[in-house]
């Protein structure tokens, strides 16, 4: 019994880890098939706090992948609150590829494309 638990603790998949969009450039499909990287969005290596935003500025390619999963529920009493759950349906759940123009002062983004929505239940 120990062993087998042991052997399955080894052997389970192990959840994807963070990646750069120029490591991932540089994966074939079949590492990336089974990875879990397919539905992982790139972190972001910074330099500093601040980025600063010049007139005419594109974001492109940007994506949201959210760590943590909450529902609005009703409680006794009838008072509502958000309550963590864990995700019921396969791993689609990131929004990626988004793109629009920046404006500053106040710093502004408007999306113009982009795979922008996921069904999640």
């Amino acid at each position: 019994g120990v062993a087998l638990g042991l052997a399955v603790g080894v052997l389970a998949p192990q959840p994807a880890r963070a990646i750069t969009a120029e490591q991932f450039s540089q994966l074939t499909y079949a590492q990336v098939k089974g990875s879990g990287l397919a539905n992982r969005c790139p972190t972001v290596e910074s330099n500093g706090t601040s980025i600063q935003v010049k007139p005419g500025a594109r974001m492109t390619n940007m994506c949201f992948e959210p760590k943590s999963f909450a529902v609005e529920a009703e409680t006794d009493g009838g008072k509502k609150e958000f309550v963590t759950t864990k995700l019921m349906t396969r791993q689609t759940y990131t929004l990626a590829f988004i793109d629009g123009p920046l404006t500053t002062n106040p710093i502004t983004f408007k999306e113009e494309d982009g795979m922008d929505h996921q069904p999640t239940t």
